[in-house]
């Protein structure tokens, strides 16, 4: 008996502690301080580090300054613990699944395929994918001459991204001996397409910018209908109940991307020009 009871204590506390590490926005409202851990996918200029080794990037940004709004509107008092993922799929994973993780920062592509794994935040970003290859190639106008434009190269996509969709698509519809690779970051993508000619793909807008302002890489955009705007949002997992705290910071009054410190975190870490065409309107 006595070891019954023994094993029912231990299955208690071992539950008691596992909810109290669920960092939930309920309790930081009750008690006016709290936790908040920040899944992030490192991706310049989203979140990175830079030379100085600090965490920075749009994301971080706005983080940051959700955390302040949350102790000038609400007085609560947030210490942020972040923790980095150098590859997208296990990044996402980790929201979808990891309950103690209260929001997820990693340029996620809003879709109502993953809005039945995960919740999204109000969208902070406006984006564009956009196909490139070397610098060589000649370019590509009509997505229905990409068979006999490329042949021969091999897709490179980040696993898991919208990009990985819209290759798919292109596979099935136009170039079905199509070879696909993928890979973990934005990153390698754009390392393997500019190290040769053997490479395409489909980058973001803001990633192929910064890697043309960082590196000045050897790359080419082919300007093809049938890849619309997105938007990039925060995500969170399904039991969360962060969203509703970050969708009022975002949203109340005008909303935060009508405010002047909005528009600066966007010109900081990507230029005034970029910043006109990813900019979420009010």
């Amino acid at each position: 008996m006595r070891k019954i009871l023994y094993l029912c204590a231990i299955i208690l506390f071992s539950t008691i502690a596992a909810n109290a590490q669920v960092e939930t926005y309920a309790n930081a409202w009750s008690s006016k301080k709290g936790n908040l851990t920040v899944a992030y996918f490192n991706n310049y200029p989203y979140a990175y580090s830079n030379d100085k080794g600090e965490l920075t990037g749009i994301e971080i940004d706005l983080i940051k300054a959700f955390s302040e709004w949350l102790y000038n509107k609400k007085g609560i008092d947030l210490t942020i613990k972040y923790e980095a993922y150098d590859d997208f799929a296990k990044f996402y994973e980790n929201v979808k699944n990891k309950k103690t993780t209260s929001i997820g920062a990693g340029s996620v592509t809003v879709s109502s395929d993953r809005a039945r794994d995960i919740k999204f935040s109000s969208p902070y970003l406006k984006n564009k994918p956009i196909l490139i290859s070397g610098v060589s190639r000649l370019s590509l106008t009509d997505v229905r001459s990409i068979s006999k434009e490329f042949a021969g190269l091999t897709a490179v996509i980040v696993k898991n991204s919208n990009h990985e969709k819209l290759i798919s698509q292109i596979k099935e519809n136009y170039f079905p001996e199509l070879k696909i690779e993928l890979v973990e970051s934005p990153q390698i993508v754009i390392e393997k397409i500019s190290s040769g000619e053997k490479y395409f793909g489909y980058v973001d807008l803001i990633t192929y910018w910064a890697s043309l302002q960082k590196d000045s890489k050897p790359l080419k955009m082919h300007r093809i209908p049938g890849a619309n705007s997105e938007n990039f949002a925060f995500i969170f997992n399904k039991n969360s109940d962060w969203q509703s705290a970050f969708n009022e910071f975002f949203d109340s009054g005008l909303g935060f991307p009508s405010t002047d410190e909005y528009k600066e975190i966007l010109r900081k870490h990507v230029g005034s020009d970029i910043t006109n065409a990813v900019a979420i309107g009010y």
